[in-house]
């Protein structure tokens, strides 16, 4: 998965800033590229089906502190999950208008390798293929 920079504003910084995101999902969709511009996340198309998962475990690590998990404060990850952890629906939420629009490429921010999607694709209409 890697960013799509053709897409992103121009930023002296090179802060990732999405001036079109809708605000409740702004800061974590900027979070998000920001996240996958510094961290690789290697996936192939057997992690397409737990994107969001992927993507949600490694965004609480870089942000929420799920690192932390065991040492003081957080002894507990129940405690840090009500207390710290940002909603994984608001992180899918988040993901998947980064990954929309693919027909028109308005947004399209982050690109999963069409190598892997394609296998992904595949593998799903053969599943639905055994099944009936």
């Amino acid at each position: 998965m890697e960013v799509n920079r053709s897409k992103l504003p121009p930023n002296l910084l090179d802060e990732v800033m999405l001036p079109d995101c809708p605000k409740k999902l702004k800061k974590v969709a900027e979070n998000i590229l920001n996240m996958v511009m510094r961290v690789q996340i290697q996936m192939d198309y057997h992690d397409m089906t737990q994107l969001d998962k992927i993507i949600c475990l490694a965004y609480w690590d870089c942000y929420d502190g799920l690192h932390r998990v065991g040492q003081p404060p957080w002894l507990d990850f129940n405690t840090w999950f009500i207390k710290e952890a940002t909603s994984g629906d608001l992180i899918s939420r988040a993901r998947r208008w980064l990954m929309s629009d693919k027909e028109d490429q308005t947004k399209n921010y982050l690109i999963i390798k069409q190598s892997v999607f394609d296998a992904a694709k595949n593998a799903g209409e053969h599943w639905r293929q055994d099944l009936g």
